[in-house]
């Protein structure tokens, strides 16, 4: 059976870049200190390395860090934009995400009903907007399920 969403179909890396910060934890060392060991001198002392830098990816809404997208597009959906949304592939960080009201989704939806959620949809972009998230016009997308 075919599913019908009417909403904004957008890129999950589009959704989740705005939010993108990166943190580098510095290389912990010490030096230590070399001595010949046939003349008993002292020599230039080495360093050596106790934690190599590190490199990590998260995202930051509202001052809260969210280490997976789908965390942090979830919180989106039901705190911000409030509505629903669908996930093409829920469990990575590629494909796509279609936002779409509350009750914008069906077997079929007539004229009348994408005409009745106009002003959700409205509502939608507007927040997608100030959020940083590019938005095109609303458009109705069907799934189907197997």
């Amino acid at each position: 059976m075919a599913e019908v969403y009417c909403g904004f179909k957008i890129n999950k890396e589009n959704v989740l870049r705005p939010f993108l910060k990166e943190e580098i934890s510095p290389e912990e060392f010490h030096f230590e200190d070399r001595w010949d060991p046939k003349t008993g001198q002292k020599l230039k002392a080495i360093k050596i390395i106790d934690k190599k830098e590190v490199k990590s990816e998260y995202y930051l809404l509202n001052n809260e860090r969210y280490i997976h997208g789908n965390t942090l597009i979830n919180k989106i959906t039901k705190d911000i934009l409030f509505c629903e949304f669908l996930d093409s592939y829920p469990f990575s960080g590629f494909g796509y995400v279609i936002f779409y009201p509350k009750y914008g989704n069906a077997s079929y939806l007539t004229v009348e009903d994408i005409n009745e959620l106009k002003p959700q949809l409205e509502i939608i972009s507007e927040q997608l907007n100030k959020l940083g998230i590019e938005v095109s016009k609303a458009a109705v997308y069907g799934e189907c399920d197997d």
